[in-house]
């Protein structure tokens, strides 16, 4: 039973680790940002004027101070959307101390459907930085989107990454979501 315990944990713990290192570890990018983009399974309207690359698995939109990340999909094994959000959230702040925190919220999205929200500012041990996730989901994966970036510079970009998370699609443009 603790073997099959951890195997359904794995992918939040994987998305939450995902996410942390994306929170500290910033890298590099290049290519234009355009409107209305495919990006790990979502359609979106990425900020305009952002940056565009692949990193890894991921899709990464930049400023020159700000990321917003599109993670690859994970599979939720069975849970419901609420719970994974929670526990992903919950992982993501771990062990930073939270300064200034947006509870987790319901979000509609693009497509009609209710994504999961969260924000934060946190002191990451070097400096404060301004974290969002966000997640979309249909029956069997999670899309996550994560934005973050030192809260000095970032934290007034954080309504432009709200209203891309806000435009995204699990199908294409004006497709019914598919129930849960």
């Amino acid at each position: 039973m603790t073997s099959r315990i951890a195997t359904k944990d794995a992918p939040m713990r994987v998305a939450a680790a995902m996410v942390t290192a994306l929170i500290l570890v910033p890298g590099l990018s290049h290519g234009a940002a355009i409107a209305s983009e495919k990006a790990n399974g979502l359609t979106l309207d990425p900020p305009s004027g952002w940056r565009r690359s692949q990193e890894g698995a991921n899709v990464v939109y930049r400023t020159e101070t700000c990321s917003l990340s599109v993670l690859a999909p994970r599979a939720m094994g069975g849970d419901r959307p609420v719970p994974f959000f929670q526990q992903t959230w919950n992982s993501v702040k771990g062990s930073l101390r939270v300064l200034r925190e947006q509870p987790p919220t319901q979000m509609r999205t693009g497509d009609g459907s209710v994504g999961r929200y969260a924000s934060a500012v946190v002191d990451s041990g070097v400096d404060e930085r301004v974290v969002a996730v966000f997640m979309a989901s249909d029956s069997r994966d999670a899309h996550f989107m994560v934005f973050t970036g030192e809260a000095a510079d970032c934290e007034p970009h954080l309504p432009r990454a709200e209203a891309a998370m806000r435009s995204v699609t699990l199908g294409q443009r004006g497709a019914a979501p598919s129930p849960l």
